[in-house]
């Protein structure tokens, strides 16, 4: 009697362990509803590479492949301007930022890419992302793959140069002391910026952003970063001519900034092809 019961408790936990079996892989089950998918596709990327310099008027080839275990859905490409954030370059006569997208309808469960994609030659120079992005069938998003562009303009390769006369930008650090009563501390900054486009060629100015920000955070906001505005910002993107003459003033207010703390005056100047140059010192407040 104890041995048919231990039989019939074994044929018991048999038949359970088939049934969980079967529910867990149920490719391998007829008549059962297939499992879910949960895995996401993966997206390998061969060119462009990082940082790669590319000319404007020339093309991107891109060569990418994506996997997935059981059937592909999407494929997205996305390029835009990795710059400041602005829409600076796209009025006034400035070149405009290239943006490109293009969405793929995707079968089965390896598809490889392979195209170019044509960069208008008046297009800004500057920093770009290349995003890449995919979906299964299911809906499960890959691990997007991002690489860092270069473009380059051929009419204007070089940067504004900035010259700051006050305050001394090469001075390791630089301090705003407000006296005990005082709200308010005026912070003037002169200098001149120049453009060439290469040599002695006389360039286009475009514009300068002055920013002071808090040391350690960001003016803008960037991919998994927090987001951080200036405390104090001031723009001009009307300029003309090859050589503009900075004469700048900040109201630095003590009920916006911290006390003993780290930031930085900031100067970019950029050109009509968004060829940029950048000049900054740290400033420490004490109150």
């Amino acid at each position: 009697m104890k041995i048919l019961k231990f039989i019939m408790t074994l044929i018991l936990t048999l038949m359970v362990s088939l049934f969980i079996g079967c529910n867990k892989e149920c490719e391998d089950c007829p008549g059962q509803p297939p499992s879910a998918d949960v895995t996401k596709p993966v997206i390998s990327v061969a060119e462009p590479v990082n940082d790669q310099s590319i000319t404007t008027g020339d093309s991107i080839h891109l060569r990418a492949s994506v996997t997935d275990d059981r059937e592909l859905g999407q494929f997205k490409v996305d390029i835009h301007s990795a710059e400041d954030g602005h829409a600076h370059g796209k009025s006034n006569g400035a070149a405009p930022f290239f943006e490109f997208s293009k969405i793929v309808t995707l079968t089965g469960v390896t598809s490889n890419q392979d195209f170019y994609i044509p960069i208008p030659r008046e297009s800004a120079a500057g920093k770009y992302h290349l995003i890449l992005t995919a979906l299964d069938k299911a809906g499960n998003e890959a691990e997007f793959k991002e690489v860092d562009l270069y473009l380059t303009n051929p009419e204007d390769t070089a940067a504004p140069t900035i010259t700051i006369v006050y305050p001394n930008f090469t001075a390791t650090e630089l301090e705003a002391n407000f006296a005990a009563g005082q709200d308010t501390i005026q912070l003037v900054l002169q200098g001149t910026l120049t453009d060439t486009k290469g040599g002695t060629t006389p360039g286009d100015l475009y514009g300068y952003e002055i920013t002071f920000t808090e040391e350690g955070t960001h003016a803008h906001k960037v991919s998994g970063e927090e987001h951080h505005e200036p405390v104090y910002s001031i723009s001009n993107f009307n300029l003309d001519g090859s050589i503009h003459n900075l004469q700048v003033m900040l109201i630095l207010r003590k009920a916006d900034l911290k006390n003993e703390t780290e930031y930085k005056l900031a100067v970019v100047a950029v050109d009509r092809k968004n060829n940029r140059n950048k000049r900054e010192v740290k400033y420490h407040v004490h109150m």
